[in-house]
Order: structure tokens, then sequence, then C-alpha cells
């Protein structure tokens, strides 16, 4: 495997882990009553609205992160290959 291929799959590896810990989050937090195989119309509504939540909050980190990560890496004498990038 070369280092596009490993790399492509960590950021696979983590999405994939980032999906799990918001759908965990959001049932534990959403549903209620297991009684039935499908969700209720309030369930549904707080697992759309946790996701939506989950996602915003994950899209501006990662925008505050690309802020102020490639300044700290500079700062830290990191160039884009030993920083992970």
């Amino acid at each position: 495997m070369d280092r596009m291929e490993s790399m492509a799959m960590q950021n696979y590896r983590e999405f994939i882990g980032l999906y799990n810990r918001i759908a965990q989050n959001c049932f534990e937090s959403c549903v209620i009553d297991m009684s039935h195989k499908s969700l209720s119309q309030e369930e549904e509504l707080c697992v759309e609205s946790c996701a939506d939540k989950m996602i915003a909050v994950n899209h501006r980190l990662m925008s505050v992160f690309m802020e102020i990560g490639p300044p700290v890496d500079k700062q830290l004498g990191l160039s884009g290959v030993q920083a992970g990038m």
C-alpha cells in the first residue's frame, strides 16, 4: 500500500469512527421506546436534530483546526508530512 492509499484508508477509518460516535450518541439521547421496530415521530425528529448539531459542531471544529493548525505546525517546526497531512 502506497502513502496515498494509506492516507485514504486512515481518513476512511476516521470518518467511520465519527459516524459511529454520532449514531451512538444520538441513539442514546433520543431513542426511548424499544417496544416498536420504528422510531416515533418525536424520536425521529430528535435523531435528525441531534445528527445535524453534531455534524455542524464537527464542521466548526474542523474549520477552527484548519485556521490554527498550520500556524501552530509552523511554530513547532512541523511540515505537512510530519504533521500527518
